[in-house]
């Protein structure tokens, strides 16, 4: 008498049902404390310092809106301009410099 064999479908299925569900995010990664460090330093330095990719530091900044850090070393005479006439805090969002960088500037005027 031949038998049918009856595949274990949940066997079958697991890893295709696997790649089709969405990954699980861990929300709880993503403190105060770690998101601070966004746009201080250049992302693989982070990445690195957190144990995380490149990848995941610049998906996270982008989504905040944070810019990346930028070495500005020169100011040019417009934004010198825009030191006399804005905050601190208008200088750095309009030029991309941090506010320490903008601070620092304007005390060694």
């Amino acid at each position: 008498m031949i038998q049918k064999i009856k595949p274990n479908l949940e066997y079958i299925l697991a890893p295709v049902e696997a790649k089709l569900m969405p990954k699980r995010h861990n929300n709880n990664f993503w403190t105060p404390d770690r998101i601070a460090l966004l746009g201080t330093d250049f992302d693989p330095v982070i990445g690195q310092r957190l144990g995380i990719s490149t990848h995941k530091v610049r998906a996270k900044r982008v989504q905040l809106g944070i810019r990346p850090l930028q070495m500005l070393c020169n100011w040019g005479q417009t934004e010198l301009t825009l030191l006399r006439t804005h905050t601190d805090q208008e200088v750095a969002k309009m030029t991309g410099r941090s506010l320490n960088d903008v601070a620092a500037k304007r005390r060694s005027l």
